[in-house]
């Protein structure tokens, strides 16, 4: 965290009486800031290039939102959708004038040949299409400006839980934290997070990585074995717009639709063709026009523009490469009875693959039911789950299965021993999937381990399940069989989690 005084000069930097004096006087202040010793010339130096910068940005902002405050309408949509200008600068524009703010948020009414009003009213329109061009879905319960603001502009990393091996990025010292804490100050405008066994991810609005935690087999990026203990950049890695970590395991994905993998690969996990470890990001390069990855257990799953999903790696005795086999798999290779799917989930051994009707099909292990196939066999070829529809995201967890439908619902099945299904009756698996009752307007839902999470519509977020190191009471472990909220968080845009830690991106 920034020193005191070093807040108290960016304060007296942005002052109108400092701005408002000579080069001389402006001089003379700094240089009794100096005297002080309070502050390190180093970082004076520093402190007034970054504030110089922002005066620039800020100059910036203000001619171009005039330019903006001079177009019409439509003008102004295809100057925003044709330019560079995205996340914070956008949102930062749009609300710089009462007609921007209007623009932004106007809606739109299609009409057919005859100048016929058709459909509904396509609400703050430009966000809409800025979120389709990224193929972002808008979920029940978000507005498209708040959806474009959480995916796009992103906020603070807040953690709660077991640090060790520095997966919480706090530093070497801290153990546990029993309360909602913020992490290092240098982590801003994170989008995405992903949390791997030991190690962490966090992707910014720049497109950068920063990683933490456990570096034992590579998984950070960083071109060693060396753990971190707090966030550090994965140098000269740029353009990534998702990121997901495996058990031990990472896969980034570029804005040009490649892949890139680091960390274990004994099985072939990575998907390089070999089963070695690697220490810096590695393209794999078979694999082009992927949309979305993910990383599960010791296996991957990556799904392309045509709504293939291919799979690789393994520890495969479960099927949960989804191939029809039990065989290990080095490079990636397509399913071949998967089309037109649309996310995909990989957990520790099963997988979970939502197509564009809003459908499940499942595969791997199942010794909980946690494919939701009424029994308790392996399928190592995808399988349609029954009676789930209007689906809209999906996630796997160790021995359970969290399904998200377009009306805020929850759909829960698989192993229970720790009350991960949130249904009041700890020990009780189900077999085929069934509504919790006791979560409503969820918008995203997370599942790991033993343990679940879920975020609803106000920010809040919701657990359940086994809550080992995970402590909401200072020096007391306890399972919990039903959603409790997690106090002192609000306003948050993403969830996170390990079987020891949570993580959440909150709004500034």
């Amino acid at each position: 965290m920034e020193s005191k005084a070093s807040t108290l000069l960016r304060k007296i930097l942005q002052s109108p009486i400092f701005l408002s004096k000579t080069i001389e006087d402006q001089q003379a202040i700094l240089n009794e800031v100096l005297l002080t010793g309070e502050i390190t010339r180093e970082d004076l130096s520093r402190i007034i290039s970054e504030e110089a910068d922002k005066q620039k940005v800020k100059q910036e902002n203000e001619r171009l939102a005039q330019l903006l405050n001079s177009l019409d309408y439509n003008t102004f949509l295809t100057f925003i959708l044709t330019g560079n200008i995205r996340g914070k600068k956008l949102i930062t524009l749009c609300s710089s004038s009462k007609k921007l703010n209007e623009y932004c948020n106007r809606g739109f009414q299609l009409m057919n040949g005859q100048g016929i009003s058709v459909g509904g009213l396509r609400d703050q329109y430009l966000f809409r299409l800025l979120l389709e061009k990224e193929r972002i879905p808008i979920f029940p319960g978000r507005t498209p400006r708040k959806t474009y603001y959480d995916k796009i502009v992103g906020g603070d990393v807040w953690v709660y839980g077991d640090n060790y091996q520095g997966k919480l990025g706090l530093g070497k010292t801290v153990m546990d934290v029993f309360a909602p804490t913020t992490i290092n100050p240098r982590l801003m405008n994170i989008i995405q997070i992903s949390m791997g066994y030991e190690h962490t991810l966090c992707l910014d609005s720049k497109g950068r990585v920063w990683s933490f935690g456990s570096g034992f087999s590579g998984e950070l990026g960083s071109g060693d074995s060396n753990n971190k203990y707090l966030p550090s950049l994965i140098t000269d890695f740029n353009n990534i717009i998702e990121i997901s970590c495996g058990h031990s395991h990472s896969l980034c994905l570029d804005n040009q639709g490649k892949v890139w993998s680091f960390g274990r690969g004994d099985i072939g996990q990575l998907g390089s063709g070999d089963s070695y470890n690697s220490f810096f990001p590695a393209l794999i390069k078979t694999l082009n026009n992927v949309v979305h990855v993910s990383g599960g257990g010791s296996f991957s799953l990556c799904l392309d523009d045509q709504g293939r999903v291919w799979s690789f790696g393994a520890n495969n005795q479960s099927g949960q490469l989804g191939l029809g086999d039990n065989n290990n798999r080095l490079f990636p290779t397509i399913i071949p009875n998967l089309n037109q799917i649309s996310k995909i989930s990989a957990g520790s051994s099963h997988s979970l693959c939502l197509d564009n009707r809003g459908k499940v099909w499942s595969f791997g292990s199942n010794g909980n039911g946690q494919l939701g196939l009424g029994d308790r066999n392996d399928r190592n070829i995808p399988v349609l789950i029954p009676g789930l529809e209007n689906i809209v995201e999906v996630s796997s967890g160790e021995n359970h299965s969290l399904c998200l439908d377009n009306q805020g619902r929850v759909w829960v099945f698989g192993g229970n021993a720790f009350g991960q299904l949130g249904l009041y009756n700890k020990s009780v698996r189900e077999l085929i999937p069934v509504l919790n009752p006791y979560l409503s307007n969820i918008i995203q839902i997370c599942a790991v381990g033993l343990f679940s999470i879920c975020l609803n519509d106000q920010g809040r977020v919701l657990v359940f399940g086994d809550n080992n190191h995970i402590q909401f009471d200072r020096g007391t472990i306890f399972f919990s069989d039903q959603p409790i909220v997690v106090e002192g968080l609000d306003n948050i845009m993403q969830i996170c989690g390990t079987p020891r830690s949570l993580m959440f991106i909150r709004a500034p």
